[in-house]
């Protein structure tokens, strides 16, 4: 009989922290399902999704298509815990693909804000190939 195991949640909220969103993980056996809590604070908002199988393409889709509004309010920024350091964060585009950076989140956030401030667009590299990536493609920073 197969018992199921709640694994660590993350955190994430917008910039302008209007929103935030729990991603709930549990195990059971092999299998990995995760969900999403998603809190607007000015609208008294709540929804969250159902479980989800992992692994997920675009979770960021998922989050917009049950809450449609934090499309505007977007990137979401992974919380991390404790302050920690963690050494390799990484930008999460439309579509879900991931580009890893080899900064802190918190080094990662100063970019991207300047990138907002000045409606910018930068250079990224998966390894293979140089993306030129406007900042409104970027939906969220996470830490990897």
């Amino acid at each position: 009989m197969a018992y199921t195991i709640t694994l660590g949640n993350k955190m994430y909220k917008t910039l302008n922290e209007e929103y935030s969103v729990t991603e709930e993980r549990q195990q059971t056996g092999n299998t990995i399902k995760i969900r999403f809590n998603i809190v607007a604070t000015g609208a008294n908002q709540e929804k969250t999704t159902d479980w989800i199988n992992m692994p997920l393409s675009d979770p960021i889709g998922v989050i917009k298509k049950t809450m449609p509004s934090i499309v505007d309010n977007l990137p979401l920024v992974e919380l991390n815990e404790k302050n920690r350091s963690y050494v390799c964060s990484a930008f999460l585009l439309r579509g879900g693909k991931e580009i890893k950076l080899y900064l802190p989140i918190a080094e990662t956030t100063k970019q991207l804000m300047g990138l907002i401030e000045r409606h910018d667009k930068t250079q990224l590299s998966d390894g293979e190939r140089v993306y030129n990536v406007n900042c409104k493609e970027i939906e969220a920073l996470i830490i990897n």
